[in-house]
């Protein structure tokens, strides 16, 4: 999906779609996207012709912290 490795973490990927970020945080077995809802919405659209995978929703908590 062209998305660029962040230097700072090995879990941090981001594009830009346009002139909109969209940032892929991979933790343990969960892929947390932050973007605007409609282009998070495409890129797990996209993601999922790719890779079986479940949608649980908005984080609410990360790292025992509420977001």
């Amino acid at each position: 999906m062209s998305f660029t490795k962040s230097e700072a973490d090995p879990n941090l990927y981001f594009i830009f779609v346009d002139i909109h970020l969209l940032i892929l945080v991979l933790y343990v077995d969960d892929i947390n996207l932050i973007a605007s809802n409609k282009l998070i919405a495409a890129c797990k659209a996209d993601m999922a012709t790719e890779i079986e995978m479940k949608n649980i929703g908005m984080m609410h908590y990360l790292l025992g912290l509420e977001v």
